[in-house]
């Protein structure tokens, strides 16, 4: 599996559990709404974004650790 298949899969696995969890967030009468609408739905956006941000984040990670520690600096 390529890179942008895994991409596209990961994509696929995470929209449609975010879509069902949307959906049942304002059907009336669901008795989870508010765990829905607090917790699990947050969660959902926030891995959302952060796939969505994957490679700036791996890129700003490897700069932050090729950066001189403060210890070495000072010696």
């Amino acid at each position: 599996m390529t890179a942008g298949q895994l991409r596209n899969a990961q994509r696929s696995a995470h929209l449609v559990p975010a879509a069902v969890a949307f959906v049942s967030m304002y059907l009336p009468g669901t008795a989870p709404a508010g765990l829905m609408r607090w917790v699990v739905f947050p969660v959902l956006v926030s891995a959302r974004l952060l796939m969505w941000q994957a490679a700036r984040l791996r890129q700003a990670l490897t700069r932050i650790r090729r950066l001189p520690s403060a210890r070495s600096c000072a010696s």
